[in-house]
């Protein structure tokens, strides 16, 4: 009984600074800035190579690959190419090299126009490069299906 008497009277008397009349005024209602004021941080801007793009050249990179090899394929059967680009019996360098370099000519072009239109309307512009040339190489491998 004396142990929880004497613990009662620590307690009351270590608690006494707490008393509501020892407490800091508190905060006011307005908000008062003191100097001068603080600038704000910028956000960055948005990037432009973000999931949107990366997305459409995965898909634009696939349908070229597959309509290269697919090509590819139908030359080493004796068929001819089409495309004027290539020649009737381009090479197998000359095939995946150009094929490369237009897949990175679109992809720069759709770059630079998403750069451009950022913020302005129509934003879903720089969308129909890569869905054009995505769409003429898928109708180039399916055309080619025929000598898998």
């Amino acid at each position: 009984m004396k142990t929880g008497l004497s613990a009662l009277v620590c307690v009351l008397l270590l608690m006494t600074p707490a008393w509501p009349e020892n407490l800091p005024e508190a905060p006011s209602a307005h908000f008062v800035q003191h100097g001068p004021p603080l600038p704000h941080p910028e956000l960055p801007p948005a990037r432009v190579a973000d999931r949107t793009y990366w997305s459409w050249m995965t898909v634009a990179t696939i349908s070229t690959v597959a309509d290269a090899v697919s090509t590819h394929r139908c030359l080493a059967q004796g068929r001819s190419e089409t495309n004027f680009l290539y020649g009737s019996h381009p090479s197998t360098g000359q095939l995946y090299g150009e094929s490369a370099a237009i897949l990175g000519g679109y992809a720069v072009l759709s770059y630079f126009i998403k750069k451009q239109n950022r913020g302005k309307e129509p934003s879903w512009a720089w969308q129909l490069v890569p869905a054009i040339f995505t769409g003429m190489h898928g109708v180039g491998a399916a055309s080619n299906s025929g000598c898998l």
